[in-house]
């Protein structure tokens, strides 16, 4: 699970995650870089992010890097939750931060990896982050540690998830999980975290990481306003340019084949 913590320097901020119960993803550090050196031309804020996030382009990895590997079918959207939660007492969520999940049933029609005695789960997948954040706009201060109220303006914006993908209850499909016993939750071990089988027994990948790059880069920068002229720009640099398909086209008899042989090498 993940707790977001904000130190305050000058004109630089940086959240860092805490990874109570690892719920969303096994590792994400994100730094903001704020810029505040703001011109009378210029009223406009950039936001930049790096973050290390599990990624896999085999199923050797896949199996490996999930604690559950799952076959079955999604059912039915459950609800929305906040899963950054309070790191005394995590089962109170966060009250200045909202990191939107949703939740859906998934039914097993069998476990590869793991043990799991029932027929149904629930699965949490990101969705959107909703922030807030005071920024300085002032147009004559520029580097100062402390600004009057008057420089500061709140700004409120929803960065989505862009690995999220509506699932379809219409597809058979393999995951590969992690799970989190306080709240009986199922989440995505690693992305890729989705393979579809067909009905002749055929296997697809499934992950925004195949999107073409112009609509990659596209979800990684999103602008918002606040209705008075000023601007912020939120930037996730581009992911995994050199990401492949190493699974899609693969038989189902060919992905249990090395589950088996990666079993076996454990």
């Amino acid at each position: 699970m993940l707790h977001f913590i904000k130190s305050y320097k000058a004109n630089k901020f940086t959240v860092v995650n805490i990874s109570l119960f690892l719920l969303i993803i096994a590792s994400l550090v994100v730094s903001l870089s704020i810029k505040n050196n703001l011109t009378a031309c210029s009223e406009n804020l950039t936001v930049t992010t790096q973050s290390d996030y599990p990624i896999a382009n085999s199923l050797d990895s896949m199996y490996h890097q999930a604690s559950y590997v799952v076959i079955g079918n999604y059912g039915d959207f459950e609800s929305s939750w906040n899963s950054l939660r309070n790191p005394v007492n995590p089962i109170d969520e966060v009250k200045d931060d909202y990191f939107e999940c949703h939740i859906y049933d998934f039914y097993l029609l069998d476990v590869v990896k793991g043990v799991i005695n029932a027929n149904k789960i629930r699965i949490s997948l990101p969705y959107c982050l909703h922030n807030k954040a005071n920024f300085n706009f002032s147009k004559t201060k520029t580097n100062e540690t402390f600004y009057s109220e008057a420089d500061v303006e709140m700004f409120k914006y929803d960065i989505p998830w862009r690995f999220y993908m509506e699932p379809s209850p219409k597809e058979t499909v393999i995951l590969f999980l992690h799970y989190n016993e306080l709240f009986d939750i199922y989440y995505a071990a690693v992305e890729p975290y989705t393979v579809v089988i067909d009905d002749s027994g055929i296997v697809q990948l499934k992950s925004n990481l195949l999107l073409p790059l112009q609509t990659r880069e596209k979800m990684a920068s999103v602008v918002f306003s606040n209705g008075n002229g000023n601007t912020l720009t939120y930037v996730q640099p581009e992911l995994m340019d050199y990401f492949s398909d190493n699974i899609s086209g693969k038989s189902i008899d060919e992905v249990f084949l090395a589950f088996k042989l990666t079993k076996g090498m454990n």
